[in-house]
């Protein structure tokens, strides 16, 4: 009976959802993290596009990963696109992920638990 529960066709949609939601956080945060521009007094210098006090900002590989897993709290993020002129604004890809993984989370936690209790 608990097998029957999660073959439908709608359990690999959520799958694919989440896992979309998922890489869309990681490659935020990665771009959040590791892009870098030219730097306007030494060309031949690179900075990092975000500061290193903007709140998409780690330190590694590990911890984007670690920061990605943390955007299914729902809460503690702001991630906009309406930053103030001297801040550029967050990655779109953390601003879709801030709300897709916990809402997909949900969605598939109240979907499993309605499968369970009325098949």
């Amino acid at each position: 009976m608990m097998f029957r529960a999660f073959s439908g066709g709608d359990t690999f949609i959520v799958v694919i959802v989440g896992v979309v939601a998922f890489a869309l956080g990681v490659w935020g945060y990665w771009d959040c993290s590791f892009t870098f521009v030219p730097d306007p007094a030494d060309a031949t210098k690179l900075k990092p596009y975000y500061s290193d006090e903007a709140n998409c900002h780690v330190q590694s590989g590990w911890h984007v990963l670690l920061a990605t897993f943390s955007l299914l709290k729902f809460s503690g993020f702001d991630f906009t696109i309406l930053r103030k002129p001297p801040w550029p604004p967050d990655p779109w890809q953390l601003i879709i992920a801030q709300y897709a993984l916990p809402g997909i989370t949900i969605f598939a936690g109240i979907g499993a638990t309605l499968k369970v209790f009325y098949e």
